[in-house]
């Protein structure tokens, strides 16, 4: 029977040696009765463990317990939890360009005297990039922790489209926060959706890489459970365009497309005619009901053309808010940089040091719009080069990994990944990361435990 056939199997010593942390499959598997019935012990507790992963990708900084904040707590009892489902031990995944990155960052902050700060976030990437990889050891782990983390995204989907509809952003209301009225949140008369995010173009960035992966989990999802992620991945969509904001929209439209065309979705003309047809009826019954459906496609095409071309100005109603030409102070901020940091430019000056910039009319300008430059900033060459080299060594990681998983049949986790990155990279152009660089640790901590898994699959 089943539990013999399990008995035999962890006294083989060909499976044992076959085991990451010398446990076999009786570790996993508990039996209670005599009536066959299996139940997943241990999974049950590596659910609690994604799910505090998942937790961790949304936790919102404005939220502290007893003067702890949220994401702390987070990370230290993610650790305890690995700690605990390891009998107590640490396994670290050797993988010498997260080892540099996290070094790189560790020096960003402990060089400027900012060691609290540099503790914990070394703690949080240490556990994001070497541990938790490592206990995503199977595929069976691998798609449930990406199923966990969409479903938290349509949820966290559904909030940032009743947060544009009602004005009210949950996240702040539990925090405490009074609700931001500044003119730069609304456009054309409705609030930009910002979710958990202090910014509503790093909420867009962060939807943008969600719905990047829920195409892949589309592609290689059984038929009959496509549906669910179908609609999680439209939710995302419409809520990646209420954020309204031009790069992300841009950038993460263009590698959609691509995905979808590498998904095999794109290269049937009666498939693209299809989703046409499909989009325009609902668009049709959504103007008889009063939507302003063309409007919308309207302001959001100009929205994105005035970038290119400053004509489109014109074209754009009084009610789409500030910055209308797209670029700001952008371009602006090369220059300012570089002023600012011209005497500390290996090592910038530290985070502890805000930007500041006197503008005519009185006001003073103190965001960076752009990470490279914001780098620069803080941590100089030094953390500028630390964060290209992370970035473009995860895309030759992901270039260099030829196999795929089991249930892979169209678009490979690689493939996916490297379009996203790129799409990300560009979108960094136009603001700073920060809670949103935490789904893309994540998703490089996927990457590491990918290359774990199909390693030790090519040994077997």
């Amino acid at each position: 029977d089943i539990q013999q056939m399990i008995r035999i199997c962890c006294l083989n010593p060909v499976y044992q040696s076959s085991c990451h942390r010398t446990q076999c499959c009786c570790y996993k598997l508990n039996f209670e009765g005599d009536n066959g019935v299996v139940q997943f012990g241990k999974i049950r507790k590596f659910d609690i463990f994604i799910l505090c992963i998942a937790l961790y990708i949304i936790a919102y900084t404005g939220i502290s317990i007893a003067g702890i904040g949220l994401l702390d707590i987070i990370v230290l009892t993610l650790w305890g939890i690995a700690i605990y489902l390891n009998n107590f031990h640490l396994i670290f995944c050797k993988n010498n360009l997260a080892v540099f990155y996290i070094l790189i960052v560790m020096l960003g902050y402990f060089l400027h005297g900012n060691i609290g700060s540099g503790f914990w976030k070394t703690l949080e990437l240490i556990l994001i990039l070497l541990v938790i990889p490592h206990y995503l050891d199977t595929e069976r782990k691998y798609w449930r922790m990406m199923d966990i983390i969409l479903s938290i995204g349509g949820v966290l989907a559904i909030l940032g489209l009743i947060e544009t509809i009602s004005e009210v952003n949950i996240f702040q209301s539990i925090a405490g926060i009074g609700q931001s009225s500044a003119i730069n949140n609304y456009r054309f008369g409705l609030r930009r959706s910002q979710g958990f995010c202090n910014n509503f173009i790093n909420y867009g960035a962060f939807l943008g890489m969600l719905s990047c992966l829920a195409i892949y989990r589309i592609a290689n999802q059984k038929r009959s459970k496509k549906h669910v992620d179908i609609i999680i991945y439209v939710l995302l969509l419409l809520n990646m365009i209420s954020t309204l904001s031009r790069g992300v929209i841009l950038f993460f439209g263009i590698a959609h497309l691509i995905l979808w065309w590498k998904a095999g979705v794109l290269k049937r003309i009666d498939r693209i005619f299809k989703i046409i047809g499909s989009i325009a009826i609902v668009g049709v019954i959504l103007q008889l009901f009063g939507v302003p459906v063309i409007e919308g496609i309207n302001n959001i095409f100009y929205m994105i053309a005035v970038i290119f071309d400053s004509s489109y100005e014109a074209s754009l109603s009084s009610s789409f808010g500030s910055n209308v030409g797209g670029i700001g102070n952008r371009l602006d901020l090369f220059g300012w940089i570089y002023d600012a940091v011209k005497n500390d430019l290996f090592l910038g000056v530290g985070y502890s040091t805000r930007f500041s910039k006197h503008l005519n009319g009185g006001y003073y300008k103190t965001s960076i719009e752009n990470t490279y430059l914001a780098q620069l900033y803080y941590t100089g060459i030094l953390g500028l080069s630390g964060l290209l080299v992370f970035l473009l060594g995860n895309i030759k990681k992901a270039i260099d990994t030829k196999q795929r998983m089991t249930n892979e049949s169209k678009l490979s986790y690689e493939s996916m990944f490297i379009v996203l990155t790129v799409g990300y990279m560009l979108t960094m152009l136009t603001f700073n990361v920060q809670s949103d660089f935490r789904l893309y640790y994540v998703l490089v901590g996927l990457l590491y435990s990918r290359k774990m898994i199909l390693r030790e699959k090519n040994f077997h």
